[in-house]
C-alpha cells in the first residue's frame, strides 16, 4: 500500500523520488526476502520505460531506487552474518532447494489431478495460490497494453499505478515460478503467497474500473462467488479439528 501510494502520488521528476521509492521497496523486501522478486519486477518496469522513452529523469529514479535497495540488502546480509552466522535466515534456507530445482510440486499437482479425492482439499489450497497468482499476472500483462504504457510520460497517477502493477505482475510470476520449482509446497510452503493473492484482488479491481457495468454490481457478484467458494472448498472440518488440537495440546 505504501509503495502504491508513494509511486502514484509523487511525480517522477519530484526531488528524491528515487530515494523514497528505494526506501519503500527496501521495506517491502525486508518484510519478506522473497518479495525481492516484486522489487526487481517494479525496478525492471521503471528501467524498461526509461530506456524506451530515453527518459533520463525516470532512469535516475530507477537507478537511485535500485542503489538504495542494494545498500539496504547488503547491510542486512552482513548484519545477519555477524549476528547469526548465516547470510540468510535459517528458516528460508531450510525450506528451499535452491539452486537445485525440484519436481515435487509438479508431481503433487499431477497426482492431485489423477486422484482428486486423496487429500484433495489439503493439497489444492497449497497449489492454488501459485497457479492462480501466476495466471492472473500473465492475464494482466497481456491486457495491460504494455507497449503503450511503457511509452507514456507517466504524468497521470493512473498510468504510474498501472506501470507499478505491471512490474508487480512480473514479480508475481517470478515468485510463483520460484516457489513452484524450489519450495516443496505440500510439505510447508502454502503460506508464502500474501502478495500474489493481494495482486489478484488489485488486478480485478483495475479491470472492474474499466467496465461499463456498474462497479458495485460486479464487486457484489465477486464477493458472493468468493463466499460460495469459501463455504464449499474451505470447510475442512477434519483439518480444522486437527489444527485446533495441535495448538491446544502443543
Amino acid at each position: 500500500a505504501l509503495l502504491a501510494w508513494t509511486f502514484t502520488k509523487r511525480s517522477v521528476n519530484a526531488p528524491r523520488s528515487g530515494v523514497v521509492t528505494g526506501v519503500v521497496l527496501s521495506l517491502l523486501v525486508l518484510a519478506r526476502l522473497d518479495l525481492g522478486f516484486v522489487a526487481i519486477g517494479v525496478l525492471g518496469a521503471l528501467g524498461a520505460s526509461a530506456w524506451i522513452r530515453r527518459d533520463r529523469a525516470l532512469f535516475r529514479l530507477a537507478a537511485s531506487a535500485a542503489a538504495v535497495v542494494t545498500v539496504v540488502l547488503v547491510g542486512y546480509v552482513l548484519l545477519n552474518r555477524v549476528y547469526a552466522g548465516s547470510w540468510l535466515p535459517v528458516s528460508g534456507t531450510l525450506k528451499t532447494t535452491f539452486p537445485n530445482p525440484t519436481l515435487g510440486n509438479w508431481k503433487d499437482l499431477r497426482s492431485l489431478l489423477e486422484h482428486p479425492t486423496f487429500l484433495g482439499p489439503e493439497r489444492w489450497y497449497r497449489q492454488f495460490p501459485t497457479i492462480v497468482g501466476a495466471l492472473a499476472a500473465a492475464a494482466f500483462l497481456t491486457c495491460a497494453r504494455l507497449p503503450t504504457l511503457l511509452q507514456s510520460r507517466l504524468e497521470a497517477p493512473l498510468d504510474r499505478y498501472r506501470l507499478l502493477l505491471c512490474g508487480t505482475a512480473a514479480g508475481v510470476i517470478a515468485l510463483s515460478a520460484y516457489d513452484f520449482f524450489f519450495v516443496p509446497n505440500y510439505n510447508q510452503g502454502h503460506w508464502y503467497y500474501p502478495v500474489t493473492t493481494l495482486f489478484v484482488t488489485l488486478a480485478i479491481l483495475d479491470w472492474i474500473a474499466g467496465l461499463r457495468t456498474p462497479s458495485v454490481l460486479v464487486i457484489t457478484t465477486c464477493v458472493i462467488l468468493s463466499l460460495v467458494a469459501f463455504v464449499s472448498l474451505g470447510r475442512l472440518a477434519d483439518y480444522h479439528v486437527r489444527m485446533a488440537d495441535f495448538y491446544f495440546r502443543g
